[in-house]
């Protein structure tokens, strides 16, 4: 998950304060998560197979 984040905010070219040689922090995926639960575990099998 933490790649897939990082992947679109390169593409992307916009500004952002994710550190860019590090990705997302653990916290950030946690919180990204409670604000999408219909992304947990089933989301990320999904997003890995499309990639």
């Amino acid at each position: 998950m933490r790649i897939f984040a990082q992947a679109i905010v390169k593409r992307s070219g916009r500004p952002t304060r994710m550190n860019h040689v590090h990705g997302p922090s653990k916290k950030w995926c946690r919180k990204f998560f409670a604000r999408n639960p219909q992304l947990k575990k089933e989301g990320q099998i999904v997003l890995i197979q499309a990639g």
